[in-house]
């Protein structure tokens, strides 16, 4: 079977949730990508992603101000996404998500809470000790009338000593389970 097929057809029949967890798992990767280029339009590729795929109907809440001169030009880039390989670990796992869950729809009122650069501290002073970068994440929370229902915790920085190259996205919904993190037993 045809791979991008395949995920188009996940995507068609995952519900809401999974689906917006999909996005922000691979917003959350993009802005880690924008953040080791330029910090100031991370939370905006994030935004216009969500935005993207689910319009003006969700609220979204910035750790961030985007600045007045965000041009529509540097808007346009940031729109739209593409169906991806980490979004298929999401849609994976869509018929475990609880029934109440499954139920959502974009009428319903979800809150997206959006830090595209938690660590600013570490990322500033990460220039003496480069350790520090790998504190730097992206966090992108769900939650329905005020209570956390999912979230995406993206690491551009993990293992940069040993792999600058590859950072690690964790994510998670309510009753399913965490993913993208190796747990001690």
């Amino acid at each position: 079977m045809n791979q991008s097929f395949d995920i188009q057809e996940m995507w068609k029949n995952s519900c809401l949730l999974t689906r917006l967890v999909a996005v922000s798992l691979n917003a959350s990767e993009s802005a880690g990508t924008i953040i080791k280029c330029v910090m100031t339009s991370a939370q905006a590729a994030i935004e216009m992603k969500l935005i993207s795929a689910f319009g003006n109907k969700l609220q979204i809440v910035g750790e961030e101000e985007l600045p007045l001169s965000y041009s529509q030009t540097s808007q346009d880039e940031h729109r739209g996404f593409e169906l991806s390989e980490s979004m298929r670990k999401v849609l994976l796992v869509d018929k475990c998500v609880q029934e109440d869950l499954r139920s959502l729809t974009i009428e319903d009122v979800l809150t997206v809470w959006v830090d595209p650069l938690d660590g600013t501290s570490e990322f500033v002073r990460a220039q003496n000790d480069p350790s520090l970068l790998e504190q730097v994440t992206v966090l992108i929370g769900i939650t329905y009338k005020g209570r956390p229902i999912a979230g995406v915790i993206h690491q551009p920085y993990y293992n940069l000593l040993s792999d600058p190259k590859v950072g690690r996205s964790i994510w998670g919904i309510k009753g399913v389970g965490v993913f993208g993190i190796n747990t001690c037993k």
